[in-house]
């Protein structure tokens, strides 16, 4: 009788349980084979090895052994999402008394606890964790290599939007390849509205509970869709996507908001600039108008133009960019619609 893993079962047939105590990682290992019953002769050999391949943890267990597998990993690294999506590798082998491999499992592996404390909120390895989340659906042909370049582009995108999260619209289905993309890129995956919380109170996720964690929200609707709201059918940013970034980015950047642009009474002009840095300069023709602070969103008033464009350009740190829209255009009804 030939023993393999369960890969259809948590951690791919390797589920671990992670708990962390003065620097040490304190990890429980449950190994699920397809057959019950695996039968007599064989143990597994399972490994870890750190980004650099250097092993770090080795563990052995006969198959018909019911308990699980204990083992401490000092000073481990931990998986801290989108600022540091630290993996290991796991390599996992079945083999019999003779020394014959009958299965092999490879993965990548995350350490990390995620809680939800009453009175601090949600806690990611013992730090507050705030969920930066947009909604999305898996694209048409997720199987095809076309349809994995489109998701690991959206992901990318969502991203450097300073996303730090995904709330799955639909979970009928899911690839697995998007779990593992998500947490390379150091994205958590929502999906469901019921609390995370446990009996305990506390305890949210350990690695190895692998799929969607429950979405602790009471109103996933309020989430930005990606494709509605903060991508066009032709592939372009909204400036919605724009205004997320402002409040999730670090990374400096400024965006002028097309259709803010407003002509007033007397003939002067006012518009929006998105950024998240806290000071932003705007120039009209070329020339400083005006130096605001300010959060987010930067309201300018009172622009003059003297010719037949609006020409300006916002400057915050070291990002800029200008928008060039000729003043009968922002009369035309296909201007807001841009």
């Amino acid at each position: 009788m030939s023993v393999r893993f369960d890969t259809a079962a948590p951690g791919e047939g390797i589920e671990v349980k992670c708990s962390l105590e003065n620097g040490k990682a304190f990890l429980e290992w449950y190994f699920h084979y397809e057959n019950d019953d695996p039968g007599q002769g064989y143990f597994v050999k399972l490994r870890m090895l750190d980004r650099e391949g250097h092993p770090v943890l080795e563990c052995f267990q006969q198959t018909k052994e019911e308990e699980p597998l204990q083992s401490v990993l000092l000073h481990p690294f931990l998986w801290q999402g989108t600022e540091n999506p630290y993996l290991y590798r796991l390599e996992a082998a079945i083999y019999s008394q003779e020394g014959r491999q009958a299965d092999r499992c490879v993965r990548l592996l995350s350490l990390y606890i995620l809680e939800e404390i009453p009175g601090k909120g949600i806690m990611l390895n013992g730090e507050v964790f705030h969920p930066r989340t947009v909604r999305y659906e898996l694209p048409e042909g997720i199987d095809t290599a076309e349809g994995q370049q489109c998701l690991v582009q959206d992901l990318q995108l969502i991203r450097e939007l300073g996303a730090n999260g995904v709330y799955l619209e639909k979970t009928e289905g899911r690839n697995r390849a998007f779990a593992q993309i998500c947490e390379r890129l150091g994205l958590l995956v929502w999906s469901g509205v019921n609390s995370m919380q446990e009996e305990c109170g506390k305890t949210l996720l350990c690695e190895g509970k692998t799929g969607c964690l429950s979405w602790p929200g009471k109103n996933p609707e309020s989430l930005p869709r990606f494709r509605e709201d903060l991508m066009r059918r032709n592939g372009t940013f909204t400036s919605q996507y724009y205004k997320y970034r402002a409040k999730w980015s670090k990374t400096p950047f400024v965006y002028i908001v097309p259709e803010s642009i407003r002509q007033q009474d007397n003939g002067s002009f006012s518009v929006s600039v998105y950024s998240n840095c806290k000071k932003v300069a705007l120039y009209s023709g070329g020339i400083l108008y005006e130096f605001q602070s300010g959060r987010e969103e930067f309201v300018f008033r009172g622009i003059t133009v003297k010719g037949p464009c609006l020409v300006l350009t916002a400057e915050a740190e070291e990002s800029a960019q200008s928008l060039s829209v000729h003043k009968t255009f922002t009369k035309s009804s296909l201007f807001h619609d841009i």
